[in-house]
């Protein structure tokens, strides 16, 4: 059957078939060399420098990166073509291993598999080697055992101890913001004064990434949310007051520090050590 077809083909049509065939050939053999010309730190740089300009936080992006890495150093990948689905398995166990919680082995998988799956767009990897793995991680640990939660007892003995009612302003104020507004730590040191305000009679708190170095986790982090009456009858919008008067712009005297622009980092560690002298003991206790 193959004679016969090929007698039946026109000079000129086979001379194209043969071509097409070629460049095929040469096509692909172009498009794996493009796929192992660049090598996973070149490209991860790449990968973590897109998120950046998407407007992902500094520290996610060194979350992401850190992450990523521990996956290429703990399975010794060298090139991209090494990462197959019994490596993604094997990681799989390795997690289960090396990392304690449930959450972080999702997010530790979550990252290697955003970079990889990118790779995959941007024609680094040949295939998704992630297609047909299904992760399994050990089973999530209820939310007092994930992390050390405060008890009514362990709050009286710190908000009545000497230590925290002797405690700067502003630590005063923001450890109660956080405590009686639900608020991350990081988003209490960051409020300008403009953030509080008033909608129809009723004080609130506006969480925003609106203003200079403001940053929130994710979009749905941006809310408004009414003040708590505890914090106006303990005088909180009188301690607004005095910094408007005073010509603040922030409500704290917090700054943004390190490589990911931390507002929260000097309070934590200020927080820590008022924690230790009230008491509590490093390593078995709850924190900000």
């Amino acid at each position: 059957r193959r004679v016969a077809l090929s007698d039946c083909e026109h000079p000129s049509e086979k001379h194209e078939t043969t071509f097409s065939r070629v460049y095929s050939r040469k096509s692909v053999v172009s498009h794996e060399a493009i796929c192992t010309s660049v090598d996973w730190q070149t490209a991860l740089q790449e990968f973590i420098e897109s998120k950046r300009e998407q407007g992902v936080t500094e520290l996610t992006c060194a979350q992401l990166d850190a992450r990523c890495r521990a996956f290429f150093e703990q399975m010794e990948i060298a090139h991209f073509g090494e990462i197959t689905p019994a490596i993604m398995m094997r990681y799989c166990r390795w997690l289960n291993v090396a990392k304690g919680t449930h959450k972080t082995c999702k997010d530790y998988y979550a990252s290697i598999g955003q970079f990889i799956r990118w790779c995959v767009v941007m024609k680094y990897i040949n295939g998704n080697p992630l297609e047909n793995v299904k992760p399994k991680f050990k089973k999530p640990k209820s939310a007092d055992q994930e992390r050390r939660r405060w008890e009514d007892s362990e709050l009286h003995q710190l908000l009545s101890h000497p230590v925290f009612i002797q405690a700067p302003v502003k630590v005063m104020w923001v450890t109660s913001l956080v405590l009686y507004q639900g608020m991350r730590p990081g988003e209490v040191c960051q409020l300008r004064i403009n953030d509080i305000g008033d909608i129809d009679g009723i004080d609130t708190i506006s969480i925003t990434d609106g203003g200079d170095k403001q940053r929130v986790k994710n979009t749905q982090s941006v809310r408004v949310v009414p003040l708590h009456n505890h914090l106006i009858d303990s005088g909180f919008l009188c301690y607004v007051d005095l910094r408007r008067q005073q010509g603040h712009c922030q409500l704290f005297d917090y700054k943004p520090t390190g490589r990911n622009q931390d507002w929260s980092r000097s309070y934590c560690n200020q927080f820590a050590k008022l924690l230790t002298e009230a008491g509590f003991t490093a390593g078995d206790r709850p924190t900000a």
